[in-house]
């Protein structure tokens, strides 16, 4: 197996670069085509914490390094200095702790496990999914569900959504008489609710550019919906404004929102921009009654739910090593499989070969004991002829491993006709 995941992270690499490595919709679909002329199998794996690139075919770190920064025209240098690179066994152990959450932001967090699924699904529909990934992807799902069913993983709520709601909190306090915009319809969205609503949020708006999948999301907790491009009034009476849409460029502008304070009268508003590339101009900061934080600002907010999880983390780390091993044996069989299948095959077509003649013989011959044994000794000499040839290199050449593989192969041997 030759699979290599090349990637950068919220670790690792600045939002300004992971912005710039983001990949969704048609743009995603349109990356994995172009990967596709390049290996034979690749899922790409594009969140607004991570950029992940999973190969597998004759490919070097180096070389995916450098595709990746032709494609979206950054320097080597940054690549070099944000990105990291796993192989094999190491690759697959890294792959499960990604969807576990173990290497999250929000450590255990279980969205990446959905956006995994995600990746997967869509490169299976692109068509850059092969033998290899079809077989390692369920099962690297499957141990991801063991993991977190054997550990505390998810006991404790860390998510982006989660410490987004919890700044809320500490800039206004009681949010029940908060008016709350959001702006987006996936599944960040969606637990943003959840958690707004526990927090006693009253007042609820979806934006989205859909207005019936905006108001299918909003419905979930009673809340309200209007499509994108009407999102200037309703920023006049927000509160708080968390963005969370996939866009290529910011959905708010700096000019928007100063139309939305002179009618609130000033009073300010805290937004919050998940979105990776941003959905908020980073230049609403310089306005005196916008309070803008963005991904990397929760960070600190993290911490503090990740120590309740080291424990459960721990454990899930050991478990991961006995998993990855597991993956890997399995497709370690799935290749050796195909081998004994083309060896089958191989033998197969001889052997019909063989029958043909035998037939022809037999049309000429009163004696089919003498068919017989033509037949048998011919097949003999062709199933033996590679072996032989091999036993007397590897005895010439001193190679005593392979002599003794090859010998293993004939189990029925005498110990004395052994060669040593």
């Amino acid at each position: 197996m030759h699979m290599i995941v090349y990637g950068l992270n919220h670790t690792g690499a600045p939002l300004a670069v992971r912005e710039r490595l983001a990949f969704a919709g048609d743009a995603l679909r349109d990356v994995l085509q172009a990967a596709s002329t390049e290996w034979s199998e690749t899922i790409l794996l594009s969140t607004c914490n991570r950029t992940e690139l999973y190969v597998q075919g004759r490919a070097t770190w180096r070389k995916i390094r450098l595709w990746l920064q032709q494609e979206r025209g950054l320097s080597g240098d940054t690549l070099r200095a944000c990105g990291y690179h796993y192989h094999g066994q190491a690759a697959i152990a890294h792959l499960i702790r990604v969807g576990s959450g173990l290497d999250s932001m929000a450590l255990g967090e279980p969205q990446i496990l959905g956006q995994l699924k995600h990746a997967f699904q869509v490169a299976c529909t692109v068509g850059s999914v092969g033998r290899v990934f079809h077989r390692l992807f369920p099962a690297v799902f499957a141990s991801v569900k063991t993991i977190r069913a054997k550990t505390a993983l998810g006991a404790h709520p860390i998510s982006m959504a989660y410490a987004t709601v919890r700044l809320a909190e500490r800039v206004f306090g009681d949010l029940s008489a908060s008016n709350v915009l959001l702006v987006g319809t996936g599944e960040t969205v969606a637990l943003l609710g959840l958690h707004l609503k526990a927090a006693g949020v009253n007042h609820l708006t979806v934006a989205g550019r859909e207005l019936a999948r905006a108001t299918r999301v909003a419905a979930a907790w009673g809340g309200d919906a209007i499509r994108l491009r009407d999102i200037a009034t309703d920023l006049q009476h927000a509160d708080l404004v968390i963005t969370a849409a996939h866009s290529p460029l910011p959905l708010i502008g700096k000019g928007l929102v100063e139309r939305a304070l002179r009618a609130r009268k000033q009073r300010p508003i805290l937004m919050v921009d998940l979105g990776v590339p941003r959905n908020i101009e980073p230049e609403m900061s310089e306005l005196s009654n916008v309070y803008l934080y963005n991904v990397d600002h929760l960070e600190a907010l993290l911490k503090e739910g990740r120590a309740q999880r080291a424990a459960s983390a721990a454990w899930a780390e050991s478990l991961v090593v006995a998993e990855a091993r597991h993956c890997y044996e399995q497709l370690q069989v799935l290749q050796v499989s195909e081998t004994i299948r083309r060896f089958r095959a191989t033998f197969e077509a001889a052997r019909m070969l063989e029958i043909a003649r035998a037939k022809r013989v037999l049309r000429t011959s009163d004696d089919p004991l003498r068919v017989l044994e033509y037949v048998t000794r011919r097949l003999m000499h062709k199933f033996l002829h590679a072996p032989t040839v091999a036993l007397r290199s590897a005895q010439i050449k001193k190679e005593e491993q392979t002599l003794a593989t090859l010998l293993s192969m004939w189990p029925l041997l005498k110990e004395e006709e052994k060669l040593c």
